[in-house]
């Protein structure tokens, strides 16, 4: 028998082993091959759109880039410069104050000042300037729209100046609605609201409005709403109304008086009281209107006495009977005019006159 050499055996052990596929390799090298040949592709794709878009504004701003408020896209630097020449601060006279109570600031005095050019630098810098990224997300944000900051200037102190004086102007209280009774005419005062200024927010908003350029500001507060509202007013004049519709007729016995509605309404007190308007009837007003009444109706007492004459040389006494005087019992006429008052402010209209209270007053004397 002869030798087997060491080779022959080898490749005989090798071949039976089992053997692996190389299929699966051969199928990973591929896809990471394509992955690659895709991303190529992609870079060189973004680098021609990169050019492609710099030659398309070589020169220009990029369109949707603003400074402030001031659209620059589509404009050379020197375009964009001469557009930010008109709208720079020392320019704009006035910023309007937006808000409840309009108002506007001089910008006189403000040391205003934009840097045009640092500013059409910064605008034409957008999508130029950077690492790729930034350039990259820069050029597709400028389409929809892409502001940068103007290069501006200005003395804060004097903003905080300005501030405090629109404080003055635009700051009010808040003023009550009131009834105002004169004769037999009843007015409403409506109410208003008040306004408080926030100086520090108003401020702010200045210091943007100049970055921003836009000549306009929103003024920053709180509303102050007052203590009575129109709608109480409203309820207290319809009862003040019902009050003066007619006169006050007053009678005792067969005898009559009117107390006029206008003076009615000069004796009408409408004051606040717990946020509303209460209505009344002031007593010492009412009781100075009713004078003439009173004065009428009083008889002062006579007392009885004598007199002496002489018929036919002879005296003779005759005595002089006493006479009852009378008053009005003023303050059972007001506790009832106050009662109808009530009534009054409950809906209800005045009763039928009111009768004065008449009392005999003790004949002095005897």
């Amino acid at each position: 028998m002869g030798r087997v050499s060491g080779t022959t055996r080898e490749r005989e052990r090798n071949s039976a082993l089992p053997r692996l596929s190389s299929g699966p390799r051969k199928s990973f090298v591929g896809r990471r091959s394509w992955i690659f040949a895709v991303a190529i592709l992609l870079c060189a794709l973004l680098s021609i759109l990169m050019v492609l878009d710099q030659v398309a504004n070589a020169g220009e701003i990029r369109a949707g880039v603003s400074a402030g408020n001031i659209y620059l896209g589509g404009k050379s630097p020197e375009q964009a410069r001469d557009i930010l020449s008109w709208r720079v601060p020392e320019k704009q006279q006035r910023i309007r104050i937006m808000g409840p109570r309009g108002d506007v600031i001089k910008t006189q005095g403000l040391a205003a000042r934009l840097n045009t050019w640092r500013t059409v630098k910064r605008a034409y810098a957008v999508g130029r300037s950077g690492s790729v990224l930034e350039r990259l997300i820069e050029r597709a944000r400028a389409p929809f729209g892409f502001g940068v900051t103007p290069e501006i200037r200005y003395d804060r102190a004097a903003i905080s100046r300005k501030t405090d004086e629109l404080a003055t102007r635009m700051n009010q209280s808040p003023r009550n609605a009131s009834v105002l009774v004169t004769g037999s005419n009843v007015r409403v005062v409506g109410a208003r609201e008040g306004f408080r200024l926030d100086a520090s927010a108003t401020r702010n908003e200045l210091l943007r409005t100049l970055e921003d350029l836009s000549g306009e500001a929103e003024a920053s507060g709180r509303t102050l709403e007052p203590a009575i509202t129109t709608r109480e007013a409203e309820a207290a004049a319809r009862t003040a109304r019902a009050a003066v519709s007619e006169p006050i007729v007053l009678t005792a016995g067969n005898e009559c008086w009117k107390i006029s509605a206008a003076d009615v309404g000069a004796a009408l007190v409408v004051s606040p009281n717990n946020g509303k308007l209460r209505v009344a009837l002031d007593r010492r007003r009412l009781q100075d209107e009713m004078s003439g009444v009173f004065a009428d109706l009083r008889v002062d007492p006579v007392e009885a006495g004598y007199e002496t004459r002489e018929s036919g040389g002879t005296p003779e006494v005759s005595v002089t009977p006493g006479k009852e005087g009378r008053f009005v019992e003023r303050e059972r006429l007001f506790d009832a005019i106050d009662k109808d008052f009530s009534r009054v402010s409950a809906g209800t209209r005045f009763r039928p006159p009111w009768r004065l209270r008449i009392s005999a007053q003790p004949r002095p004397g005897g």
